[in-house]
């Protein structure tokens, strides 16, 4: 039986997992566009140490910046600048207005929802109904704080939030916070259905993820991450939002000559097998998931669910 709700395919699986050659295969077999579902690539001048594809020409389609990549449109890069702060309320509903346009304007296009950020992707599939909410004193306050005593303050209070978040992130730390402290739920209310959803998630092993993980890293400094970091460090202050990012925070040390680099690229090794732990944790209780382990595997769903 045939459903009128619009298909949308996400993507989903730790970083260094592939998804993003993947999608770009899958997107020209079936006539795709890909969406970023990546909160670290909205943010501009943040190239090398996001993971960041080389984003080839730029043009406006349906109001959107896209950018053309082996011949397939990809939206959701470089929304904001570093020292912006950009909410899920506000990408959620930037992808809305964009599936919606495109679905009008190109109504045989597939979209591709493509990322490891599960807050990203869990607020698009489940159409999470989030409150518009302003800055707040109480935001203000813990802003002021240190990192530790936010977290040792979260961990407290919730300390079931404090395991699905990045605590070494201020900016997250913050906002969870702020939601417990809140009295509000950090489970979204969802809305009614928008999509029809097939949901992939690319299944590597743990050893080999980790292996390709210290690759990407090692590749990332040969490409010229340090000196990212120094060029954005001149230019922004530490507690900016993008800064407190994995990529980035672990080079703070090294330019202020408290730690060597060798020291600071493993610490990012580190500190990116651990955030890609969270990832497979949070993907791992997500209802309705098909595992994937190569293109193959993916072809096989993406059929059936075409065909339906």
């Amino acid at each position: 039986m045939s459903t009128s709700l619009p298909k949308l395919i996400a993507l989903v699986g730790p970083t260094a997992s592939g998804k993003t050659d993947l999608a770009l295969q899958l997107a020209k077999k079936y006539n795709g566009y890909v969406i970023s579902a990546d909160s670290r690539q909205i943010y501009r001048q943040m190239n090398i140490g996001t993971g960041k594809p080389a984003l080839g020409a730029v043009e406006m389609v349906c109001d959107q910046p896209s950018y053309d990549i082996n011949g397939i449109r990809h939206f959701m890069f470089d929304m904001v600048s570093p020292d912006q702060t950009y909410t899920v309320a506000e990408y959620k509903d930037a992808v809305y207005r964009l599936i919606s346009d495109m679905r009008r304007e190109y109504p045989d296009n597939i979209p591709f929802l493509v990322g490891g950020t599960g807050l990203y992707v869990s607020a698009v599939i489940e159409n999470w109904e989030i409150p518009k909410v302003a800055p707040t004193g109480l935001r203000e306050d813990l802003e002021k704080r240190t990192l530790d005593d936010l977290v040792q303050e979260l961990q407290n209070r919730a300390p079931d939030v404090a395991k699905r978040i990045d605590i070494k992130n201020k900016r997250r730390v913050v906002r969870a916070l702020e939601v417990v402290l809140e009295g509000k739920s950090f489970d979204q209310a969802r809305g009614p259905r928008m999509f029809d959803i097939l949901l992939l998630g690319l299944d590597v092993p743990r050893e080999e993820l980790y292996t390709r993980i210290d690759a990407r890293v090692d590749a990332m400094m040969a490409a010229g991450l340090l000196d990212e970091v120094k060029s954005l460090a001149a230019k922004y202050d530490w507690d900016v939002p993008a800064m407190s990012g994995i990529g980035y925070r672990q080079f703070r040390p090294v330019l202020e000559g408290k730690m060597d680099l060798a020291e600071a690229v493993e610490k990012l090794k580190q500190d990116t097998r651990h955030y890609a732990k969270k990832q497979l944790t949070w993907w791992r209780k997500r209802e309705g998931m098909k595992c994937i382990k190569n293109t193959g595997d993916s072809e096989d769903f993406i059929e059936k669910f075409l065909q339906k």
